[in-house]
């Protein structure tokens, strides 16, 4: 099947999946636009140097959405020395359920709201990403670790701002990305395991603090998902 061009507002194409050779299809100049291929119904768009990116099964290139991960810390009051772990009651890592659009795959994080229960908190905190559950961490208060063999599942981390008591309030402080300049957000790229839509977070405090007991904590992200 040869190449077929249908006029619009940007214009697209039609032809078959065959005809994509070395990540382009021969006659498809028109950056910007989407090709359809009509025997495996998907969907490419024809990017600046003629090569092409797959789009998601709507055509749209992606999806913003915005998740959040709660979790109860420990049960008692504990103090967390510089560069510890701030885990959940019972330890481990905190799932973000449908972080990705589809199994195995992959996000930017936008911004990152960081809130918690408890007023008056000046820490710097630094939320970790990872695409499993199964990484090892320390438990709550214990020294942030990385181990070598966990690095094909750590998808990277962002250093907040120091947090605040958040305006109006004395029952929670908060620390956030959001910025007027698009150049301060973090679009860290994120992905899930194979048949996994579950994004896994933990938190280290940068600076000293004493935890409250039971301290809830709540982590929202935007995501722009592929």
């Amino acid at each position: 099947m040869s190449l077929i061009f249908i006029p619009g507002t940007v214009g697209s194409y039609q032809c078959l999946s065959t005809d994509i050779v070395d990540n382009k299809v021969a006659g498809a100049f028109y950056k910007g636009a989407d090709i359809y291929c009509t025997d495996t119904q998907t969907w490419y768009r024809v990017l600046d140097d003629l090569t092409l990116a797959s789009l998601a099964g709507d055509g749209v290139l992606d999806k913003a959405v915005i998740i959040t991960g709660s979790f109860a810390g420990a049960g008692a009051a504990a103090l967390h020395a510089a560069n510890t772990h701030v885990a959940p009651l019972g330890g481990g890592v905190v799932a973000i359920p449908n972080a990705v659009r589809t199994p195995g795959g992959s996000a930017y994080v936008m911004d990152i709201d960081l809130t918690t229960s408890a007023s008056g908190l000046t820490i710097v905190p630094r939320i970790h990403f990872y695409s499993a559950s199964t990484v090892t961490v320390a438990a709550d208060s214990g020294s942030w670790i990385e181990l070598y063999a966990d690095q094909n599942n750590d998808c990277g981390y962002y250093t907040l701002a120091a947090m605040a008591t958040a305006s109006g309030s004395s029952t929670c402080s908060r620390s956030t990305s959001t910025d007027t300049s698009v150049s301060t957000h973090p679009a860290i790229l994120v992905n899930a395991a194979a048949g996994s839509t579950t994004l896994y977070a933990a938190i280290e405090t940068r600076t000293a603090f004493t935890t409250s007991a039971s301290q809830l904590w709540n982590i929202r992200l935007h995501l722009d998902q592929n």
